[in-house]
Parts: structure tokens; C-alpha cells; sequence
């Protein structure tokens, strides 16, 4: 399925090794490994991956290896298989942990052994039940070989799922299409079980959206006070200290809540792409900065060592930052103190490798896919280690594939630290001569405001921060209020939330300003728990100029004011 794509040769080389050890090398029997690869695929909704592995049971499958013939009767029974819950988790260990001797070779296709095999290595890839008990488990019924076989090819298929998430043009080929119309039953099972699978998927992605918009609001406020006393200084060194602890927990939750949105928006491709040319080595010796301090008050030394000549790659600027920043973070927690980290680039001829090495807490060297596998702490647990939601990795190897690229862990055990790799591809030649434009920031000056937002909290807050920053402010809490006061005082920018009670919301509001003339040219700000992509979209497509995520950060309205004061300076 790679050849398929418009990729890069380190991305595809990466993957085909993997496929390789995981798959073509895996001395697994094809039947069981097709049938498992299918019952993983019902799970994971992954259309492409279950049609494929489907079409090779049924004796269409053209690519890696010959085809197999399973009966109609089989695959039915194998698409009817339950996802993995508490009753069927505690079935199949009972029936594994009841097999009186190890086995050399698997059990028969269908029987009561294999799909046992098959409801616990599901759960290890949902992370559902205990990881230790399943696999001992497995290796009663199977023997330590073949469970190591079994959790191999679980490493391949997470690595084929997470690229055809990043590739969703990926539909069919020609074989699965004429396999689905000449058995409609086969196609109408895998219909309405993927159906489950995306049905499910949308629950929980209005559940987050929700769960995420009804914290910020809260959050935001919190936020604001601690922004608040950060610029304005306290006296009291008891209170300055408190409000520094106030300072980094808050933002720190709010860090969680975007990770949280961000996983299921990266998860189900819900993420746009600004890719220009910039120098890696550029972007993470700013976000190294960033981590200094942090890193000095632990006791750890970091050392860069850039590449030898200046290269450029096809990235998004923010989310390549977030790599950086993830890795870094993860170092940081799983770090001994004192301690070390050792980052070196290297350009290859066709990529670029960033290794990040820390001599940390490591891992034992079978978790290094696992580390990756969402809500997942792959390290042992240390002193120093906050508790986190162990979904920073999986975001960084997912926006590292949405380059192109790839993110690999390997530690040679507990205690001995661990290597990060990530490996992206170089730009072409033309591509790397237009580097990205950087604008230089400048001083706010005296602007009017004008901010729409009816959590009284956040309103009294916002009031604060923005005449701290030296604006003329009327706020009120309510739209119709805002067209009302926008009239009347003519501002040159306007904060508005998307959330606003009454007969008209925030878009609504955006729209009736973009349609009158007095007023279409007024830069308007977003301020809201709503920032999904779509959101986000819906909100610029009714004529916000940008769109600010609650909690909001201090240094975001400051980024806003600077920007729209810069742009009424130069008009004027």
C-alpha cells in the first residue's frame, strides 16, 4: 500500500522495514496472520487496511504474498467477532490461561484457542485489561516465540494504521472493489461494522469537544489571573511564589486540554497544513530556549550539535515546534538529575535525522512502539515524574508522519536512557531558496477595543488584561449589545466570543459586521472554547481574522494587539 502515495523515500523506506520485520519475515502462518490483521482492523475502522486483508483471506489479494482462501462461512464468523469488553477479556484469558501445555505451533483457524489469541492481542492494541496478564496469557497458549511473533506483527499493523490515517486518499484497489460487489454480504458486514466503529468515534468526538469547551471556560479565568499577576508583580514574596506555582499549573492544564482536542483531531485528519521551507536546526535551537530554564533548574545539560551545512524541509512551522517540544517534554520527566541530553543532526541523502538521546529511565526494548500507543506511559514511573496523560509521543509521531516523516524510540533497557529519532525529508533545492518570512513584532500602542463575552468571570478579567495593556475598553456580554457599542465607538479591533446567549452568537455577530459598511473593516478576534479545525474554519468563513482558543494566554491578545495596532500604524 505504499507505493500508492505521494510520499518520501525516508518515510517509505522506514515503513517498508517495518513491514518487513512486522509482516513479510514474520514466521506467523499467513491464515493466522491475515485473520488477526482483520479482527485489528474491525477495531481500528480502518477501511483500507480491513479491505485489503479481507480481499487476501478471499483468495483477491495481489501484493506482499499469495492469496488465501478462506471460506465465505469463515470470514463471516471472524467480522461477527464482538470488540474486546470486560466479559470477553476475562473469557479469553480464562480459555488461554486453561491450555495445560505451551503450543508450538498456532491453533486452528476459527477455533476456541485462536480466537481467544485474537480478543487479547486486541486489547493490547485498544490498551484495554492488563497488558502483563495478556500477554502471559498468550504465551501459555503459544509459547514465548510466538507471543513475541504476535506482538511484532501488533507493532507492524500500529505503524500501517497511523499511515493510512495520514494518507486518507487511500479508498481501494480494483481487487477489493470487485471482492465487495461479488459477495454483498461480506461487503454489507463490513458496512455496518465500520459504521459502529465511525459512529463511535463521532460520540467521542463530541464528548471531547464538550467535556473540552465547558473546562476552558473555567480554565481560562484561572488563567487570566495568573497572566494578570505575572505582568502586574506582587510585593509579598509568600504571594509571588504562590502565583508562580498558580502560574505554571494553569497553563499546564490548558496544555492538556489542547492535547486532548489535539489527538482526536490528528487522530481522524481534522488538521491543516501550512508547509513552507524553514531550517529544523533554526526552529528547535528557538524551542530549545524555551526549555532552558526548565532543563538548568533540573540539573540537565543539553548539548545541540546542528548539522554540518544549512538544509531546509517541507514543514509547518507550528506543529514541527510541537515535536520538538513534545520530545523535549519527555525527556524532561523521564530525566535523571543530574543528567544529560545529546541532540545531533545529521543529513542524509535524501533526509534529515534529528536523534535526541537523554540517559534517562529508558524502557524495556519491546515498549518502543507501546510508548507511542495513546494515554500510554511507557517508562517506568520515576520520582521526578508527573503523572501527565501519556498522549504527548503519540501526537508528535502523528504530526511526524503528516511530514513525511517518521519518530522512532529505542532504549537498550530500564535505567538506560533512551534515543528519539525523528527523520524528515529534505526540500528540494528551488523550495529551500525561499525560506519562510519572519516578521519582526512591534510595540502595542494606544488602541480601542471592543470585547463581546458573557462569562462575567473571564469578562472582568479580560477587562484587566487589556487595560494593563493600555487599551480604551467597552466590554458587554451580549451581541446585539456589541453592534449597539461597535456604532457608537467605532473600535479598531473587536474580541468576541462564539458562545453568546440570545438570538445571535458570535458568527452571527461576525457576519453582521462584515456586511456593514461601517463597520466591515473592523479587525475581529475570536475568543472562544469552540477550536476544532472546524471551528475554527466556520469562524474565519464568517469574517473573524483569527481565531484565540480559550484558556487564553496573555501572550495571545498581546499578539493580536500587536499585529492589528502594527496594521492600522502602517494604514495610517
Amino acid at each position: 500500500m505504499y507505493y500508492a502515495t505521494p510520499d518520501t523515500i525516508g518515510a517509505v523506506s522506514a515503513l517498508w522495514t517495518m513491514a518487513c520485520a512486522g509482516w513479510l519475515d514474520n514466521p506467523l502462518p499467513s491464515p493466522f496472520k491475515q485473520r488477526l490483521v482483520v479482527y485489528l482492523g474491525l477495531l481500528s475502522g480502518s477501511r483500507y487496511c480491513l479491505g485489503r486483508h479481507v480481499a487476501w483471506l478471499r483468495g483477491s489479494g495481489r501484493v506482499l504474498e499469495p492469496a488465501l482462501a478462506a471460506s465465505s462461512a469463515q470470514l463471516l464468523t471472524l467480522l461477527q467477532m464482538p470488540p474486546p469488553g470486560d466479559d470477553e477479556i476475562r473469557r479469553a484469558t480464562e480459555s488461554l490461561d486453561a491450555c495445560v501445555a505451551q503450543r508450538a505451533e498456532i491453533a486452528a483457524p476459527g477455533g476456541q484457542v485462536e480466537l481467544a489469541v485474537f480478543v487479547a492481542a486486541g486489547s493490547l492494541f485498544l490498551g484495554k485489561g492488563n497488558p502483563a496478564v495478556l500477554r502471559a496469557s498468550i504465551e501459555r497458549a503459544s509459547g514465548p516465540a510466538r507471543t513475541a511473533q504476535i506482538l511484532l506483527l501488533l507493532t507492524w499493523f500500529q505503524a500501517e494504521r497511523q499511515w493510512l490515517q495520514a494518507h486518507p486518499e487511500l479508498a481501494g484497489d480494483e481487487d477489493m472493489l470487485a471482492l465487495f460487489k461479488r459477495e454483498p454480504e461480506v461487503a454489507q458486514l463490513l458496512e455496518a461494522r465500520l459504521g459502529q466503529v465511525e459512529s463511535r468515534d463521532r460520540q467521542r468526538d463530541k464528548f471531547i469537544g464538550v467535556l473540552s469547551h465547558e473546562l476552558r471556560n473555567p480554565v481560562a479565568s484561572i488563567c487570566a489571573v495568573s497572566d494578570m499577576f505575572q505582568v502586574i508583580g506582587i510585593d509579598d514574596e509568600r504571594l509571588r511564589n504562590a502565583s508562580n506555582i498558580l502560574h505554571r499549573q494553569t497553563h499546564a492544564l490548558g496544555d492538556m486540554l489542547d492535547n486532548l482536542l489535539e489527538i482526536s483531531n490528528l487522530a481522524f485528519g481534522k488538521v491543516a497544513m501550512a508547509k513552507v521551507p524553514l531550517v529544523p536546526d533554526e526552529l528547535l535551537a528557538s524551542v530549545l530556549r524555551r526549555h532552558e530554564a526548565k532543563f538548568n533548574d533540573q540539573g540537565i545539560s543539553v548539548m545541540h550539535t546542528p548539522a554540518e551545512r544549512r538544509v531546509y524541509v517541507m514543514a509547518d512551522r507550528t506543529r514541527l515546534a510541537q515535536v520538538f517540544e513534545q520530545i523535549l517534554s519527555n525527556a524532561h520527566k523521564f530525566a535523571h538529575t543530574p543528567g544529560s541530553l545529546q541532540i545531533v543532526t545529521q543529513v542524509e541523502p535524501a533526509s534529515l535525522t534529528i536523534r535526541f538521546r537523554d540517559d534517562g529511565s529508558g524502557f524495556a526494548p519491546d515498549r518502543a512502539s507501546a510508548i507511542f500507543e495513546p494515554f500510554s506511559q511507557g517508562r517506568p514511573h520515576t520520582a521526578q515524574q508527573t503523572s501527565g496523560l501519556g498522549i504527548g509521543l503519540t501526537i508528535a509521531r502523528m504530526i511526524a508522519v503528516l511530514h513525511d516523516g517518521a519518530l522512532e524510540a529505542a532504549s537498550a533497557g530500564p535505567g538506560s536512557g533512551a534515543t528519539f529519532t525523528l527523520r524528515l525529508p529534505l526540500a528540494s533545492q528551488d523550495a529551500g531558496n525561499k525560506p519562510e518570512k519572519k516578521t519582526a513584532g512591534r510595540p502595542v500602542s494606544r488602541i480601542r477595543v471592543l470585547a463581546i463575552e458573557d462569562n462575567k468571570d473571564f469578562a472582568q478579567l479580560f477587562r484587566h488584561m487589556l487595560e494593563i495593556m493600555g487599551c480604551e475598553l467597552d466590554i458587554t456580554s451580549d451581541a446585539r449589545s456589541g453592534l449597539k457599542l461597535a456604532h457608537e465607538r467605532l473600535p479598531e479591533l473587536i474580541f468576541c466570543d462564539i458562545g453568546l446567549p440570545g438570538d445571535m452568537n458570535g458568527i452571527d455577530f461576525a457576519r453582521a459586521v462584515r456586511a456593514d459598511p461601517e463597520l466591515a473593516h473592523i479587525p475581529l478576534v475570536a475568543v472562544s472554547g469552540y477550536s476544532s479545525p472546524e471551528d475554527r474554519h466556520k469562524a474565519m468563513a464568517a469574517g473573524f481574522d483569527r481565531v484565540c482558543a480559550k484558556p487564553v494566554k496573555f501572550a495571545d491578545i498581546s499578539d493580536a494587539l500587536s499585529v492589528y495596532s502594527t496594521h492600522r500604524d502602517t494604514a495610517g
